[in-house]
């Protein structure tokens, strides 16, 4: 898996003047300053799920997007969501 999701956060924080320490406090907790540190730092950086869903929060970007960027596209879409996407 490629670490999109580091750049992604990071970018949110530049763009709209959030520290690492706001966004924890923001997060109520759930995404510490060594958590988002770690993620913008490391190359091959893996959160945990409730992690990196916690940090999707953040990014301005569509979930199969940053799917798609992380390098899980179609291939690794299950028949159901092909079916209804964009049925929403």
């Amino acid at each position: 898996m490629k670490n999109i999701i580091g750049a992604k956060l990071k970018a949110y924080r530049a763009k709209n003047g959030v520290s690492q320490f706001d966004l924890a406090l923001k997060s109520k907790g759930k995404l510490s300053t060594s958590t988002t540190s770690t993620a913008e730092t490391v190359t091959n950086y893996d959160p945990r799920l409730s992690t990196f869903i916690e940090m999707y929060r953040y990014v301005d970007t569509p979930f199969d997007e940053l799917l798609t960027e992380m390098g899980y596209g179609e291939s690794y879409q299950s028949t159901w969501y092909k079916r209804h996407k964009g049925n929403s």
